[in-house]
């Protein structure tokens, strides 16, 4: 997603959804079939990364809508996933560099961490624990790694 012109063929990919939209195909399947092919450029959309993006905190970065198409939300949503990407990138290389067999791209790390934030966020706080914030992450990066070494054993 290296320019304006990029998000919007990405967009423009993911709004034919709005139109011919086979049954049962959703953005999640559109996604991560379209990441399959382009794991460098194509994101990947689920619950979880909907809930980073257009369900947390009272300003949520995607406001949610209930008319919007599929292209119109991808539009608010993949700038976003670039400034997370830009601004974040040493991080989302450092999580990527982990997963070596298969290698995963910094697209792919973002997407599992917001798999492993919302598991942390709903996980009761029996499971969280009262851990200080510096060991809350040092503990979340441990439980990252083992998981995408985990998840990278079991392809």
């Amino acid at each position: 997603m290296r320019n304006n012109a990029t998000i919007e063929a990405i967009a423009n990919l993911f709004g034919f959804l709005d139109e011919d939209r086979p049954n049962g195909i959703r953005l999640t399947t559109c996604a991560k079939d379209l990441h399959r092919k382009i794991p460098n450029l194509i994101p990947l959309y689920d619950p979880h990364i909907w809930n980073c993006y257009s369900n947390r905190a009272a300003t949520p970065r995607v406001p949610k809508a209930s008319k919007r198409s599929y292209r119109e939300y991808a539009l608010l949503w993949l700038p976003d996933v670039k400034a997370d990407l830009v601004q974040y990138e040493d991080a989302w290389s450092d999580i990527a560099a982990w997963g070596t067999k298969p290698p995963i791209t910094n697209l792919r790390a973002l997407d599992i961490i917001g798999w492993l934030l919302r598991a942390l966020i709903t996980a009761p706080a029996s499971l969280r624990g009262a851990a200080s914030a510096d060991r809350q992450v040092g503990g979340m990066r441990t439980v990252a790694r083992d998981w995408i070494g985990g998840l990278l054993l079991t392809r």
